[in-house]
């Protein structure tokens, strides 16, 4: 008998991509950490992780398509961390920024964004979508 070892896989590659995002600003944050006066360096990180940042949009709005579409609070939770995560994103290229505090930032939003999207595994249909629609799961 086969058991399926993932059963709601329902945001897999945004979780995936979030992950990599997250990779990605930790690496970069490192580089400029090591040069603060490195103008191209740091304008190089902004660019790769608001990069990143549009790849987990379009990840996000590819999963989340379902006739009826998914709750609005759901929906809407995703969209302010986003919109929160590309912010911070776009500080890293400014002067005098704090670096530390931008990183403590970053992953305050990112992590539980994570988890969230882990959570959305984790409960019925009933409660994630409109009325009437449901959002195929995968194995």
């Amino acid at each position: 008998m086969r058991t399926p070892i993932m059963q709601n896989m329902r945001t897999l590659a945004t979780q995936m991509r979030l992950r990599r995002t997250t990779m990605t600003f930790r690496d970069r944050l490192e580089r400029v950490r090591e040069d603060p006066s490195d103008r191209d360096c740091a304008l190089a990180a902004r660019s790769a992780l608001l990069k990143d940042l549009a790849a987990l949009r379009e990840i996000w709005e590819l999963e989340a398509q379902v006739p009826g579409g998914l709750e609005p609070l759901l929906e809407g939770h995703f969209h302010v961390s986003l919109a929160r995560l590309e912010a911070l994103a776009a500080q890293i290229a400014q002067p005098g920024v704090g670096l530390a505090r931008l990183g403590v930032d970053f992953l305050g939003v990112a992590v539980p964004l994570s988890f969230y999207l882990r959570g959305l595994e984790q409960v019925g249909d009933e409660h994630l979508f409109r009325t009437g629609s449901r959002l195929a799961r995968s194995a």
